[in-house]
């Protein structure tokens, strides 16, 4: 009875994790939106954008990671 319990557990975690990297993306998406004509101005400016650019594709990276390592968990659980 304990396996099916934590298998759940896993599944809520990985769907919270999903809905949260969601959340994000589509708010990243509405600043942007808002944010069309700065974007110009930065274009301008220099390389500003870049750093930004950077730092989310960071964190995009870990959050696939973080996915990944959840995925897997739940493969083992299923297996085992």
């Amino acid at each position: 009875m304990k396996e099916p319990q934590q298998k759940r557990e896993m599944e809520k975690a990985s769907d919270e994790r999903t809905r949260q990297f969601e959340r994000e993306r589509y708010t990243e998406e509405d600043r942007e939106r808002g944010e069309g004509e700065e974007e110009e101005d930065e274009e301008e400016e220099g390389n500003d954008g870049d750093e930004d650019e950077e730092d989310e594709g960071e964190e995009l990276l870990e959050i696939e990671a973080q996915l990944r390592r959840v995925a897997a968990e739940l493969r083992e659980l299923r297996r085992g």
